[in-house]
């Protein structure tokens, strides 16, 4: 059994893994944590307790959230990193920057979708 980990105090986290029988999830009411087996049922079920959802992941989430949200709120890193995983790429084409807070050695970034996503079946 794997632990979840510390959860963050007001917030729900849904962990994607392909064992989420293995994931110990804390108990404690309201409960603030869960582990799904796809982003499929993370997105259910963060529809089913929330207006607002918001994705963290590695990479493989990312690309794979990317066509199903309508924002972006994203940290650039004005220096480049070592590692294997990175954001997939804001295609300008698709995505309009809606904000910009300058931090020094990064900058907070929001984009929105130009075309807006279809209807939630």
């Amino acid at each position: 059994m794997q632990n979840f980990g510390k959860l963050m105090r007001g917030r729900t986290t849904i962990v994607i893994t392909r064992h989420p029988e293995n994931i110990e999830v804390p108990a404690g009411e309201p409960r603030l944590g869960y582990a799904v087996a796809t982003l499929e049922d993370a997105f259910a079920l963060a529809h089913s307790l929330d207006d607002t959802i918001f994705v963290a992941g590695g990479g493989g989430v990312y690309r794979e959230a990317m066509d199903q949200v309508d924002e972006l709120d994203l940290t650039e890193v004005h220096h480049p990193a070592e590692g294997s995983v990175h954001f997939p790429a804001i295609d300008p084409a698709v995505w309009r920057e809606t904000r910009r807070e300058p931090r020094g050695e990064f900058d907070f970034v929001g984009y929105a979708r130009i075309a807006p996503l279809p209807p939630r079946a």
